[in-house]
C-alpha cells in the first residue's frame, strides 16, 4: 500500500468524523422529533439490541457474498437486516 492510498483513504474518514462531531455540537436530536418519520422510525427499530445485532450481522454476511459471488448468501444478508426490523417485547 502506498503512502498516497493511505492518506486517500484516510481522507473520507476525516469528512465522517468532521460531520459527525460538527453535527452533535450544532443540531440538537430528539428522539421525538426522529419518531415522526418514517426512515426515523425504521432507524429506531435498529437501535433496539436485537435490532443492532441483525443490523451489524447483514453489515458483515452482505459484503462477504459480493466477495463470494453468492446470490443465496445476499439474500441471506438481506433476510438478517429485515429481521433487525422485527420488534421483540
Amino acid at each position: 500500500m502506498e503512502a498516497s492510498d493511505f492518506i486517500c483513504n484516510s481522507f473520507g474518514g476525516l469528512f465522517i468524523v468532521a460531520g459527525t462531531i460538527i453535527t452533535t455540537q450544532f443540531y440538537k436530536f430528539s428522539l421525538d422529533k426522529i419518531a415522526d418519520t418514517f426512515f426515523g422510525k425504521i432507524f429506531l427499530r435498529y437501535s433496539t439490541p436485537f435490532g443492532f445485532i441483525c443490523y451489524l450481522a447483514s453489515h458483515i454476511v452482505i459484503p462477504l457474498s459480493f466477495w463470494l459471488h453468492n446470490l443465496l448468501v445476499s439474500l441471506l444478508g438481506l433476510i438478517i437486516l429485515v429481521c433487525g426490523l422485527i420488534k421483540i417485547k
